[in-house]
């Protein structure tokens, strides 16, 4: 069974820019870390990137999904890496929200939902403080 962590809140407020820091965070953190797939959205800061590391397969989501879209891509990271945490963003409602709940149910994941923190300033160091909580709250549930 694997774990989603979920970082929802509306947008413009930093889910994106708390995933970068915590990837960055893991992959200078452990020297045996190698990427398995990468994908920059542009023109944003969204992206996927599935590492493995520590003998574990970790994912990560920033991109919002839409009903337009023509396949799933937190689906797609699933059923092509299944990986043992899949750190994703979401906003407060929509159709993210719908396939977190869809996966939970379907691959028997089990999800930790949390958001970003709200800052007046210092937005960077508020999304490195969030990311730095993640990666110490994964070690922590021995997720990885």
């Amino acid at each position: 069974m694997g774990a989603i962590i979920l970082i929802s809140n509306s947008a413009n407020k930093g889910k994106s820019s708390t995933l970068v820091e915590l990837a960055n965070l893991i992959l200078n953190k452990y020297a045996d870390a190698q990427i398995v797939y990468t994908y920059k959205y542009p023109p944003t800061i969204d992206f996927t990137l599935v590492i493995r590391v520590k003998g574990k397969i970790v994912a990560f989501e920033s991109k919002e999904t839409s009903n337009t879209q023509p396949e799933n891509s937190l689906e797609k990271i699933i059923a092509n890496y299944n990986p043992d945490i899949l750190f994703c963003t979401s906003k407060t409602k929509g159709e993210t929200l719908n396939v977190v709940n869809q996966i939970i149910s379907n691959f028997n994941y089990s999800c930790i939902k949390t958001s970003t923190y709200q800052v007046d300033n210092d937005f960077e160091k508020a999304n490195e403080t969030k990311a730095k909580h993640l990666f110490y709250l994964a070690i922590q549930l021995e997720l990885f």
